[in-house]
């Protein structure tokens, strides 16, 4: 039974137009000499060049997680490392709490640059490196799936 159900899968395959180029290589794994390795893929530098680096796209809205990424930011050029690199951040969007967010972060001294609205498929988001999303609310985040498709790196909060 098994051999008659393998003509009528051979037949079948045949009649939709597949050829059959195995038979060598199923001949040759039978006298015992492996098929022929295919070639190690070469490593060349990245030619990809990313002259800014971080920024967040959304809504700019406390409930999207400003309050923590004010706070982060904070934290972290205060310290020794901060210091020295300090995280400077590209904002892009407009929302409702647009004002007291841009307030808040000039209160505080922080390196927010507020850029207004901008989409993701623009020729200016091709030169970062680095996509911040601090929404604690967004489980799957359009903006954070735009950036990975970019080959941007994500910073994202463990939900």
């Amino acid at each position: 039974a098994a051999s008659a159900m393998g003509r009528t899968v051979n037949n079948m395959i045949r009649s939709f137009g597949a050829k059959r180029e195995a038979a060598r290589s199923e001949t040759r794994r039978r006298e015992g000499k492996p098929p022929p390795a295919p070639e190690p893929e070469k490593i060349r530098p990245s030619n990809e060049v990313f002259s800014k680096g971080c920024y967040f796209l959304g809504k700019v809205v406390w409930g999207k997680g400003f309050n923590e990424l004010l706070q982060r930011v904070e934290e972290h050029n205060g310290t020794d490392a901060g210091a020295t690199h300090p995280l400077k951040l590209d904002v892009y969007g407009n929302g409702e709490d647009f004002d007291d967010v841009t307030k808040k972060s000039k209160q505080k001294n922080l390196p927010l640059r507020f850029k207004g609205r901008m989409d993701h498929a623009s020729d200016a988001m091709h030169d970062y490196k680095v996509f911040i999303n601090p929404s604690l609310s967004d489980v799957v985040a359009t903006t954070t799936a735009e950036a990975l498709a970019m080959g941007k790196y994500v910073i994202c909060a463990k939900h």
